[in-house]
């Protein structure tokens, strides 16, 4: 299978809706990590409605207010997230641990079963308070029938620390999930970072999951490069269903083994090439090295 990527086929796909949301402000507050906000938005037939979280204008989670356990924004059926999960060979062994680098409204945990564990690592408390059920407006860890675990705090740190102390986390899938922004955490998509995802995961079929989805910065060609440095398998989902309660999405899922081979990631994905497209090139992020700036994407 080959590695790397057609970065310009892919970058049509890393526009996030971005806008001031045309609904009820709920619940806004402010801290060291930036703003954020929970509106409550209607659908234009006013046939249901949904709450919405922002941090600063960008969206990162919905969920509605009637079907509840429901997956929607950037993880519904078309989505990378919901085939690395359902489309996983390990589900159907028994019970899986996910891992969750961002948390947003805990959404995945909508795809957990009993049994299952997901962990999320988050570094905004606000973040946390808000998915955990503070002021009612977000369900999914309440409901979700794994055990849910919360590790608060800088992911890559607390994922070292559990390394150093020999508490490998044994991952069948591995979301990093922290780039939907205008701001990046370089840190973690560095070739040190990738080292240590690979540490604690449970063997070569599990997946590392990139959501790349962005509305300004093209971090495919960074998500390549480290498929090439790692010898690992990439592949892309682009969901390109963006209605009702859904949102476009690109996520690249890698892995060691043959976990992407299932016919169902077969018919909704598209390889990454090993050769960039014509203007485009593989950029390897170190703990001493990137560029944000070079990644700019463009309409």
């Amino acid at each position: 299978m080959t590695l790397a990527g057609n970065f310009l086929l892919l970058s049509t796909a890393l526009y996030t809706y971005v806008s001031a949301p045309n609904g009820q402000l709920l619940h806004r507050e402010r801290n060291f990590y930036g703003a954020v906000a929970v509106y409550e938005i209607w659908d234009e037939n006013m046939l249901y409605s949904l709450y919405q979280f922002t941090h600063g204008r960008v969206v990162h989670g919905s969920q509605l207010r009637k079907n509840r356990k429901l997956p929607v924004s950037y993880y519904g059926e078309k989505s990378g997230a919901h085939l690395a999960l359902v489309a996983n060979p390990r589900r159907a062994a028994g019970p899986m641990r996910v891992g969750a680098i961002g948390l947003g409204i805990g959404t995945l945990a909508a795809y957990s079963r009993p049994g299952d564990v997901y962990r999320f690592y988050e570094i905004n408390p606000v973040v946390i308070r808000l998915a955990q059920g503070e002021g009612g407006y977000f369900t999914y860890l309440s409901d979700a029938p794994a055990r849910v675990e919360i590790v608060p705090g800088d992911a890559r740190l607390s994922l070292e620390a559990e390394a150093a102390r020999r508490q490998f986390e044994n991952f069948d899938v591995l979301f990093v999930d922290a780039f939907n922004g205008d701001s990046i955490p370089v840190h973690l998509l560095t070739r040190e970072a990738m080292a240590l995802y690979l540490s604690h995961l449970r063997g070569p079929d599990s997946v590392i999951v990139v959501n790349v989805t962005n509305f300004a910065i093209n971090l495919a060609p960074v998500v390549a490069a480290l498929a090439e440095a790692y010898d690992l398998k990439a592949t892309v989902v682009q969901s390109e269903v963006h209605g009702g309660p859904f949102l476009e999405s690109a996520f690249i899922l890698l892995t060691r083994g043959n976990s992407l081979l299932t016919p169902e990631i077969r018919q909704a994905d598209y390889l990454m090439r090993q050769d960039p497209a014509p203007g485009g090139r593989l950029q390897l992020w170190t703990d001493d090295y990137s560029n944000v700036l070079s990644l700019m994407a463009r309409r």
